[in-house]
């Protein structure tokens, strides 16, 4: 039997087991006020069920309020599963959305040691390029080098026409061309040596910056991509966390309704088998609302 057929069974049994009565002054007494978002089937099993503690409590038609109760106690059986399921579809559902903008992380690969490895890659960059304008400063040697050609061009030597006096003339020219000499192959090399290095470190740094400019392009629409992604998943989630909300709100109504008429449906039927009435403090006491723990959702932060 569905849901529908079993309501239609209680709502007409409620019919018979009501007929000889006034049933006019019971639906006309005070029903709690139920929480927002309440069904009307839900509605009608509290009524159903606060008529038939009525019912009981005056001693009318014991057989037909039994029936009531066994139909209003099916209905109720096939609904809490329901309440069930519906809380597992929107748990599914928070779940998904939350889970697909963790993965959006993912996609970009591990950005946090990918920018660990990029500032590695800039700061590698920066050192070489100081290394650079220092190695620059060696580069001077290859000027004075060519203030000493500069100097010296074709030097023409004049010796004087004196026997005694011309070899010490000889030797002093010889002298001087020899710290030409000197200075000269020294001054070259040291040059050399300067453009040498400066050239090596230059080439190293245009390959380091080559390497920060290629990673920090993949690290940029790495995060790009990640953000993009973010922006939509979050959007969706938020949409979803809203909508899950509402239901859960509904859902948690129903559920402490269907508690109470459970409740109720008990004491009612304690009170058939014992010949007994419910007292006003045991039908007060089914108005505490049940607790909803079992169909609480933890919301990612």
């Amino acid at each position: 039997m569905g849901p529908k057929q079993s309501i239609a069974l209680w709502a007409a049994l409620l019919v018979l087991a009501c007929a000889e009565g006034d049933t006019t002054s019971l639906l006309q007494k005070p029903v709690r006020r139920q929480p927002l978002h309440v069904g009307k089937k839900e509605v009608h099993l509290l009524e159903t069920a606060q008529i038939l503690v009525s019912k009981v409590n005056e001693g009318d038609d014991p057989s037909g309020c039994g029936a009531v109760s066994d139909a209003a106690r099916t209905a109720v059986e096939e609904a809490l599963p329901a309440i069930f399921q519906q809380y597992t579809h929107l748990s599914n559902e928070i779940q998904i959305v939350a889970q697909a903008v963790e993965t959006c992380s993912a996609q970009g690969g591990d950005l946090a040691q990918q920018g660990i490895d990029l500032e590695a890659l800039r700061s590698s960059h920066q050192t070489c390029r100081l290394a650079e304008h220092d190695l620059e400063g060696g580069i001077e040697v290859c000027q004075q080098y060519a203030e000493l050609r500069n100097s010296l061009q074709n030097r023409c030597f004049s010796f004087p026409n004196d026997e005694g006096g011309f070899p010490d003339a000889v030797q002093q020219s010889r002298d001087e061309l020899d710290v030409a000499f000197n200075q000269a192959v020294l001054l070259r090399d040291q040059c050399n040596s300067a453009r040498q290095a400066l050239t090596l470190e230059h080439a190293e740094c245009v390959l380091a910056q080559h390497m920060f400019e290629e990673d920090f392009c993949v690290y940029r629409a790495n995060c790009a991509g990640v953000q993009a992604c973010r922006a939509n998943t979050e959007d969706a989630y938020h949409q979803t966390e809203a909508e899950v909300q509402v239901a859960l709100e509904r859902l948690h109504s129903e559920y402490q309704v269907l508690k109470h008429v459970e409740c109720l449906l008990g004491h009612a039927d304690d009170a058939l088998e014992q010949t007994t009435i419910i007292d006003g403090e045991t039908v007060a006491a089914c108005s505490e609302p049940a607790s909803i723990d079992e169909l609480t959702i933890e919301f990612p932060e």
